[in-house]
């Protein structure tokens, strides 16, 4: 059992958010009549997991559908109340086929089984919403301008023109491809876009704007002005600014990611981890995992961080051939991260902290998977700072 003093801080919980998946509308409207039509065809879906909160769920999603060979993946409601992601809907044969491929390439847990669709309820994954209305917002009329200093003043003083649907349109195609993923991935830092950050302004990314719209008590055309881009970069980019996202590499760890550098600060190695210690009452810790062997070790790792001490009761607990996924949450703390097979290494990322800051962590770790970089060198019991 995993010490209060392992690394010198209290293991909470153990969560993650990884990269955004792609679903088509097409497959999102098919996925919602067919749970209702399989039973009469023999049709059932390869359930890979199911979990108790929709966030975990959400997130378990994304990074299912960054691997094409678990595509077409849905996320049902179940009956019993848990969250639960399928692939399918196939016939009976065609699934047990991949249920079975799937399982000995190791790509799904080795508990997933078939489920029938009368377990399922809602579907809340690809969320296949209506496409959203546009409304043409005219112009105000052109104040009159007076000849005289008072009415030139008072002309000056009214307020401009709202910005008409076309001129939107006109302003968003100027946009050049880095501002186009910068307005996606704002949009997924406030929730409402769950796509991947490509620049092409689909029916998820326009369903996203409508959403930051309404949010924002603003007209839901599904087009944002000028002006409403600027707020939604510059509240991104505060709320970034405020965690000090940095790139820090340790090559005694043989990592290279980045990190909240304003809530953490290095404190110590104590492998086969390196401890990023709080920097304020926000209590924030970030701790890179770095140990040599293979399979074994990141058998040996996950048992020591699936332990009654580190992980609440439920949560996921993802042992794959190539890496490991833990998640698990509580009224009161986080934790989310990963640890990747590399070589003869095992390399990862944990963060946790209190639960009231957990949505900010969770909004951030797409970007840190992203950024993960291991090249040589793995902790050892004389690694010094």
């Amino acid at each position: 059992m995993l010490s209060s003093g392992f690394w010198g801080y209290r293991v909470t919980k153990i969560g993650i958010v990884t990269r955004a998946m792609v679903m088509g509308v097409v497959f999102c409207l098919i996925c919602a009549n067919t749970v209702r039509a399989e039973a009469q065809n023999d049709l059932v879906w390869v359930q890979i997991e199911a979990h108790p909160d929709l966030v975990t769920a959400q997130a378990r999603l994304r990074a299912y559908g960054a691997d094409p060979t678990t595509a077409p993946l849905a996320g049902f409601i179940m009956q019993t109340g848990m969250y639960a992601l399928a692939l399918g809907p196939l016939p009976r044969a065609e699934a047990m086929a991949r249920l079975s491929d799937l399982r000995a390439a190791g790509r799904i847990p080795r508990d997933s089984y078939l489920q029938s669709a009368q377990n399922y309820t809602r579907q809340f994954w690809p969320i296949a919403a209506e496409a959203p209305v546009v409304i043409a917002i005219d112009p105000l009329p052109e104040p009159e301008r007076p000849s005289t200093v008072a009415g030139q003043e008072a002309a000056d003083r009214a307020p401009t023109a709202r910005p008409t649907l076309a001129e939107a349109q006109a302003s968003e195609a100027a946009l050049d491809p880095s501002a186009r993923d910068d307005i996606q991935r704002a949009l997924a830092w406030h929730n409402h876009y769950y796509g991947a950050i490509d620049g092409a302004f689909g029916p998820a990314t326009r369903a996203a704007m409508a959403a930051w719209q309404r949010a924002n008590d603003l007209p839901e055309t599904a087009v944002l002005t000028e002006t409403q881009r600027a707020r939604l970069l510059a509240d991104w980019r505060d709320d970034l600014a405020s965690l000090g996202l940095e790139t820090i590499r340790k090559t005694e760890a043989g990592i290279q990611t980045l990190i909240p550098a304003s809530l953490v600060e290095f404190a110590a190695f104590a492998p086969p981890f390196a401890v990023f210690a709080p920097k304020d009452a926000r209590g924030v810790e970030v701790i890179l995992i770095s140990a040599d062997g293979g399979a074994t070790r990141l058998q040996s790792l996950f048992d020591t961080l699936t332990g009654p001490e580190i992980m609440p009761q439920g949560g996921m607990r993802d042992l794959l051939r190539d890496g490991f996924s833990l998640a698990a949450s509580d009224e009161t703390r986080f934790a989310t991260g990963f640890a990747r097979l590399e070589g003869d290494a095992v390399k990862g990322v944990l963060i946790r902290g209190p639960a009231a800051q957990y949505l900010q962590i969770a909004r951030l770790m797409p970007q840190i998977e992203d950024s993960f970089t291991s090249f040589d060198g793995v902790l050892s019991a004389t690694s010094q700072p």
